[in-house]
């Protein structure tokens, strides 16, 4: 819809979603717009629209009718109006999502209700879209040019041609000004143009770089004018086509003889000529009738978007034009470069490329010089589009490149290219990018739109959703259902909220499995589990039930008004494995190869599945949305409660309003530089010999000739022995790279992977032997057009572990052979494992490694193609085993009785080579709690010539077979190597922070009362059953978990009726433990009917009811059901609290470098702990994944020697309690205040759910706030998210209260009589039989449920989870670790007369302490906290004050922490 007679339709839009907002933004999704709230509104709208005095006036009836006829507004089905926007319908129908599956019976009363429910919470930002102003007329922007530079008539008149009548933004008239100047200047310069995407950062590069290109027409040049390096294809190809558009246009330039502006496209897809096309060698060229289509362009003209092709007559004639297939367009002669034979002979205007296919023609002898390693070629400008993009080691590898080029090319020439950078907003332009080209800061100018030249224009919104973690469903099918919702809530045609969605993920299974699941649930595969019918049928408001299917949200009546529910969506995907775009598509899923380049209008939803792993990569994938600027874009992430995606959640305003954060390019990391300096080697070979180095050093094909080998061996011979040739080869790399003489020193010899200790040698070797290996061995270098992949990655996106691993494909699933990093590759190719990874081609494709069809021994040979041996490894059990670093490896497709969900994982073994000796030492505080237990802390760099070296195998596999009969079966698969043990692994150089200490003997003196608590009962049972190597073959993870809570309950059941819990066990010892299997599994499940053999629930309970009777189960259950009652529970799980303790310790310390870094992506650190039983004492090692250094260990020693408090400090604050606790205790609270009444609170509870209007609905949610604000403080976002779906719903009463009040106190006080932690499941299943004694009439067990929120383990240690690569057995408890710490911290408050006495006592003693007061006493705990930080203490001679490390609020008071802030650390 664009504005056409209604241009005041979007601001009045912006003012019915303010009202709403008011409770939306609070989690309030069931709120409503009265008929009074609506026109007001528009009466409000009618008074701006006579102000503007341009408008056409409307009634406020018709004003209603075009809201409603565009579905903008949406009347609830009720007997009085009442309404709800676009925007609050659909958050609505997403925060009530269910996974429903076609039901038995759909007549059957709220069937829905015995679906899972996806969504647990979900955080809102709604904003407007700012927008540089389009304020500069052409003749004003002429007039601010006049003073450039061979400024002329014929500039005038292009310029305006490129303009054509449009207003300029005032950034772009001073980026085109900037830039022309720049271009007269001879010394090296770079500008970088920052904006929002979209504001037209394009145009102010276009501009001037036409406009020179125009005054240097006449100049004779080798290579192109301007060379564009785009970070994607995706991208480098839709700027070319735009490029294309405008070249059309202006169509010649020039003085006397005119010609085309000429462009050309140089990456994978371009020929050498038309010969190797009709060859057939480049199939990216499609056959299409008479001639090939183009891959790279489409036709310009937006109305048309028809295939260009190259006709075979053309081809024939070496005539380098297209036509379009469709309205007969044609390319001016000359306009385009098609091959690269043409590029060479009659170099482009602009070349449009990418930074990979620039670096590898480094040393080519025909494009090389075109390019401009060969010496100057004419270049004047070179633009880096999205230069954000370029983080991290990519980044680091990129900005060497770059230097190297700068050197190449200015030889001989003292004028130097201009580089041009654009990029989205980022804090630190002008650095970053300095640090990318290489140029002096003081020659970078940052251009970027001022704060004032911004106009909100629409709206954009933001919704994060947190998956439900307790309801057994996948986080992907929260996403599928989230896209199977949201796709139809867009326009059935482009309008405001777009027509076409996007779905990012960041793994290629993933995006697989989402394209293939998605299209199931939409109906596209009459085998899948949908049946061939679309899941969104089941929400059709004509079907049965639809009132109260609407109430609970699974009627998509807004949806079907928008005739979004007639058909299903068409879904597509791009990815690295399939490229292009669907243009026919409602939903693409996608990975990162769309995220930058294709700009299409009618998107306007982007899904991202889970947290991205970066933020730069993210804000592209949001700007695919919304690209015209009265679109109002919605952007949704899918969170699960875990790892990243938890610290994502809590920080949702980075991922909604994103401004990219400083950040710097480790480009003096030691192995990058090598891998430079190893690219600079060959840049040096090829300039002294004229050879092509990387031609020659990657493994000859057949038939391919050797000339020039003698060359370069002998160079590489003299190198070795010459002293100048050394002098020479050093001098380059310092000049080329920009290093200093030390650097070129440690590249050149300071080993792993020095140049003239490793790199020479083994390419000398190669050479020498032409390429022959060893008997008996494989050469790790014989990858396929890759130089010394030991030494240099594959390509400048690839990891620092290379070589890659090769993955031979079996032929039904590809021909190709793509290449994975070797942990990649460890985790994905694993025995029993099935993968829809290669899956592109068809749904059907799978690949894995197959199990042995006899024992459980697999020989390396059968499977392993090329490897080379690392040696013998000894294990943790004494044993060795040959090592094995795969080369490459042959997957096999699995048999059609495999089910796709058959799975295994590697069974890892990591060992750590180092000298605790040469660690670098640093200080733990001291006083503090940690000392009595932490006794060493040190750091092992690269920097400092002391790295870790890290030794990861697999000796096999672990899991479950799953057949497509339901038959189950075990894994377990074990390396062999000629009989003998064997394993696949690699050993990794990496920075590393080391902790050992040794565990207090005395635990109850360490962490008091904690092993005889209920958390540690529960916990210590649920783990020795589910670690029990007895159950191994027999039950799985899963049935484990769900026999310990079938246990519990039992034990619940048991002590409710007043048993002794001794007796209990000694009963439950005797089998009773599953009497109530079926009822408690209904119950779990909320389904009354868990005899349907078709169910998931009963599929569970026919396996726990056989597990029930296996002997071995009923040992080893009634053989630690003892644990529930055992009064010696320290002593006989004294080992287990060890190991909790110690994974507690690391995770917090993972948790803390995180919160530290937070850009740091999620595998760039792990954690591996070491702890001996018999001695006590442990090592955590918190180390990078990459060699050489990423560089965030080497900053955490940077900050932690600075302060090593501070950092401990951090330790101690990821084990305090968490949200989820703050909010079950404030929960607690205001049940029980409602159910009291006469408080403000309930007041305001009561006057909300009689609201008739959102205004009172909103002034009673903020009385009800602001009262709990002047006791307890400010409420949290879940709290109040929390209240509002428990409380605050319609149709809640003071009898749910009652209800949700007596089964609250009745929860808290059995785990207090019974002494473990009591899950909901198992206290809904005792309140719905009787035995809590309390009436839930007149709710269903379901109801109930959902009343409940999160307690207990899960809520506790949300912040210390953490994904661990390399074992399955971690387990924190944050309890033990913060009681461990809290015993030593002195709580003092501050309404005490003494407290100053005490606070100084305190802290010099302890070196830390606590100031309190109750919330309302707030401003006395401030003055009581400046006056302890002015208070002198005194500590070995020196005054020294008290710092002021958190401030926290929870349960109606302030904390405020102090430590010493100078003392012996």
């Amino acid at each position: 819809m664009t504005a056409g007679d209604w241009p005041g339709i979007p601001e009045l839009l912006d003012r019915l979603e303010d009202r709403e907002l008011r409770l939306l933004s609070w989690g309030v999704v069931d709120g409503f717009l009265s008929q009074t709230d609506v026109e007001l509104a528009i009466e409000e709208q009618l008074a701006a629209d006579v102000r503007s005095g341009e408008r056409e006036l409307h009634t406020v009836e018709a004003y209603l009718d075009a809201l409603i006829d565009r579905c903008l507004l949406w009347r609830v089905p009720a007997p009085t109006p009442r309404y709800r926007t676009r925007l609050g319908e659909t958050l609505r129908l997403l925060r009530l999502l269910r996974q429903l599956w076609p039901p038995r019976d759909e007549s059957v009363p709220y069937w829905w209700r015995n679906s899972a429910p996806l969504v647990a919470d979900y955080r809102l930002r709604v904003a407007p879209r700012r927008y540089p102003r389009r304020s500069v007329a052409v003749d004003d922007a002429v007039e601010m040019l006049k003073d450039v530079p061979a400024w002329n008539s014929e500039l005038v008149d292009l310029f305006a041609r490129i303009v054509r009548g449009s207003k300029l933004a005032d950034f772009q008239v001073r980026a085109t000004r900037s830039v022309l100047g720049a271009l007269s200047n001879p010394r090296a310069s770079a500008r970088i143009v920052t904006a929002g995407t979209g504001s037209g950062k394009t145009l102010a590069f276009y501009l001037p770089a036409l406009l020179d290109i125009a005054a240097t027409i006449g100049e004779q040049r080798v290579g192109p004018h301007t060379i564009a390096l785009y970070p994607r294809n995706e991208l480098l190809r839709d700027q070319a086509r735009e490029a294309l558009k405008t070249v059309t246009r202006l169509w010649v330039v020039g003085d006397v003889e005119g010609r085309p502006i000429r462009i050309g496209v140089l990456y994978g897809d371009t020929p050498w000529d038309a010969t190797g096309i009709v060859s057939n060698r480049w199939s990216r060229w499609q056959a299409h009738g008479k001639g090939l289509e183009c891959p790279y362009f489409s036709c310009p003209d937006d109305s048309c978007m028809g295939k260009l092709v190259w006709s075979e007559r053309d081809m024939r004639r070496g005539n380098e034009q297209l036509g379009c297939v469709k309205c007969g367009y044609t390319t001016a002669p000359g306009s385009i470069a098609l091959t690269r034979t043409s590029m060479v002979e009659d170099p482009p205007d602009i070349l449009f490329t990418s930074t990979e296919m620039l670096s590898q023609q480094a040393t080519s002898h025909k494009l090389g010089r075109m390019l401009g390693w060969r010496g100057w070629n004419g270049t004047r400008l070179l633009l880096l589009d999205e230069v954000h993009t370029y983080v991290g080691v990519h980044g680091a590898q990129v900005a060497l490149m770059l230097r190297r080029w700068r050197h190449a090319n200015r030889r001989g020439r003292s004028m130097s290219p201009v580089m041009v950078g654009l990029s989205a907003t980022l804090r630190n332009a002008g650095e970053f990018f300095s640090d990318l080209t290489g140029v002096d800061r003081s020659n970078v100018e940052v251009i970027a739109p001022e704060e004032n030249e911004l106009l909100p224009i629409s709206r954009e919104y933001g919704i994060v959703l947190r998956g439900d973690p307790v309801s057994g469903t996948s986080l992907l099918s929260t996403t599928i259902q989230t896209l199977m919702l949201l796709g139809r809530c867009l326009d059935l045609r482009p309008g405001i909220f777009g027509s076409v969605g996007f779905a990012f993920t960041d793994n290629l299974d993933v995006v697989n499995r989402l394209y293939d699941n998605l299209r199931d649930a939409e109906g596209a595969l009459a085998s899948g589990r949908a049946r061939g019918k679309a899941l969104a049928e089941l929400r059709k408001p004509e079907s049965p039930q639809s009132t109260a299917r609407y109430q609970d949200g699974q009627s998509w009546d807004l949806p079907s008004r928008l005739r979004r529910m007639d058909r299903p969506l068409q879904v597509a995907r791009t990815s690295s494995q399939d490229v292009g775009v669907d243009v026919m598509a409602d939903i693409v899923t996608a990975t990162s190869s769309l995220e930058v380049g294709f700009n299409d209008p009618r998107v306007g939803l982007v899904v991202q599945h889970k947290a991205p792993r970066d933020q730069a990569s993210f804000l592209q994938r949001r700007g695919r949305a919304g690209r015209q600027l009265e679109m109002r874009p919605i952007t949704v992430v899918v969170l699960s409660d875990y790892g990243r995606d938890r610290v994502s959640y809590q920080t949702y305003e980075r991922l909604l309003d994103p401004e990219i954060d400083a950040r710097s390019l480790p480009v003096a990391n030691r192995f990058v530089v090598k891998m430079q300096a190893t690219h600079s080697l060959l840049d040096w070979l090829a300039d002294r010999t004229g050879r092509d180095a990387r031609a020659l050093l990657s493994p000859p094909t057949t038939g391919a000739s050797d000339g020039g080998v003698s060359e370069v061996t002998d160079l590489l011979s003299r190198l070795v022995d010459d002293v100048d040739t050394q002098r020479d080869l050093a001098e380059h790399l310092r000049w080329a790279l920009v290093l200093s003489e030390d650097e070129v020193q440690a590249a050149l010899w300071e080993e792993p992977r020095s140049v003239m200790l490793s790199v020479v040698p083994t390419a000398l070797r190669r050479l020498e032997s032409r390429w022959h290996a060893l008997p008996g061995d494989a050469d790790p270098g014989a990858m396929a057009r890759t130089p010394l992949p030991e030494f240099m990655t594959q390509s400048m996106f690839a990891p620092l572990n290379t070589p890659d691993v090769e993955l031979v494909l079996p032929a039904p699933v590809s021909d190709t052979t793509p290449a994975l990093p070797i942990l990649q590759t460890l985790r994905e190719a694993v025995p029993g494992r099935v993968s829809r990874r290669y899956g592109y081609a068809n749904a059907k494709a799978r690949t894995w490694l197959p199990v042995p069809r006899d024992g459980d021994r697999l020989e390396l040979t059968t499977f392993v193609e090329r490897g080379h041996s690392l040696g013998w490894w000894a294990t943790d059990d004494g044993q060795s085993c040959r090592v094995v670093r795969p080369l490459a490896i042959r997957l096999e497709e699995p048999p059609p009785n495999v089910a796709d969900t058959s799975n295994s994982y590697p069974v890892w073994k990591s060992f750590f080579d180092f000298d605790v000796a040469s660690l670098v030492a640093v200080d733990v505080p001291t006083p503090s709690a940690w000392t009595r237990f932490v006794e060493t802390c040190g750091f092992g760099l690269h920097a400092a010539g002391n790295p870790l070296t890290v030794r990861r195998m697999t000796v096999g596999s672990d899991g479950e077979l799953l057949l497509t009969d339901g038959t189950r079966k075990p894994i377990h698969v074990r390396y062999t190597h000629d009989g003998s043990p064997a394993a696949l692994g690699y050993e990794l150089d990496v920075d590393a922070m080391v902790i050992s200490g040794q565990l207090v003997r005395d635990r109850e003196a360490l962490i008091p009362g904690f092993a005889g608590s209920p958390e540690w009962r529960t916990l210590a049972f649920k783990r020795r059953v589910i670690e029990d190597p007895r159950l191994d073959d027999i039950a799985n993870v899963f049935q484990r978990q769900w026999l310990c809570e079938v246990v519990l309950n039992a034990f619940v059941s048991a002590g409710l009726k007043g048993e002794d819990p001794q007796d209990i066990t000694r009963e439950l010892a005797t089998g009773r433990w599953a009497d109530q299997l079926a009822d408690f599994l209904s119950m779990a499940y909320r389904t009354d009917d868990v005899s349907d053999s078709q169910s998931g629930p009963a599929r569970v309970l026919a396996d726990l009811q056989t597990l029930s009777k296996h002997p071995t189960v009923r040992e080893v259950v009634e053989e630690h059901v003892g644990l529930l009652a055992s009064e010696t529970l320290e002593s006989s799980t004294a080992d287990l609290l060890d190991r909790v303790f110690v994974d507690t310790l690391g995770n917090a310390v993972l948790a803390a470098v995180e919160e530290w870094f937070p850009d740091a992506d999620e595998r760039d650190l792990t954690v591996d702990v070491e702890l001996n039983e018999d001695t006590h004492s442990y090592r955590i090692i918190a180390s990078e994944t990459a060699p050489g250094g990423l560089g965030h260990v080497e900053a955490l020693h940077r900050r932690y020697v600075s302060d090593p408090r501070k950092f401990w400090d951090t330790v101690a604050r990821m084990c305090s309690p968490t949200e989820a606790e703050d909010v079950d205790l404030a929960m607690r609270s205001v049940v029980s205040q409602i159910q009291g009444g006469n408080t403000p609170i309930a007041d305001a509870v009561h006057r909300f759910r009689n609201a008739e209007e959102i205004v009172q609905m909103d002034d009673a949610l903020s009385d009800l706030l602001r009262s709990w604000e002047q006791v307890n403080g400010p409420p949290g976002h879940l709290f109040v998210s929390t209240l509002a779906t428990r409380l605050l719903r319609p149709g809640s009463t003071h009898q749910i209260d009652r209800v949700l009040s007596d089964i609250v106190n009745a929860w808290i006080e059995s785990e207090m009589l019974l002494g473990v932690e009591i899950d909901s499941r198992a206290i809904l299943f005792h309140a719905v039989r009787g035995t809590l004694g309390v009436e839930l009439a007149p709710l269903s067990s379901d109801a109930v449920y959902s009343l409940l929120w999160l307690r207990g383990h899960q809520a506790r240690n949300a912040q210390l989870e953490h994904w661990h690569p390399f074992r399955d057995n971690v387990v924190v408890e944050r309890l033990v670790l913060f009681l461990a710490i809290q015993e030593s911290v002195v709580s003092i408050d501050v309404r005490d007369s003494g407290w100053q006495e005490d606070f100084v006592s305190a802290v010099q003693e302890r070196g830390r302490v606590e100031l309190t007061a109750p919330y309302m006493e707030r401003r006395m705990l401030a003055e009581c906290m400046r006056q302890a930080l002015i208070t002198p203490l005194e500590s070995s001679g020196l005054r020294i004050y008290a710092r002021l490390v958190s401030i926290r609020q929870t349960n109606g008071f302030m904390h405020a922490q102090f430590t010493i802030a100078e003392t012996q650390q």
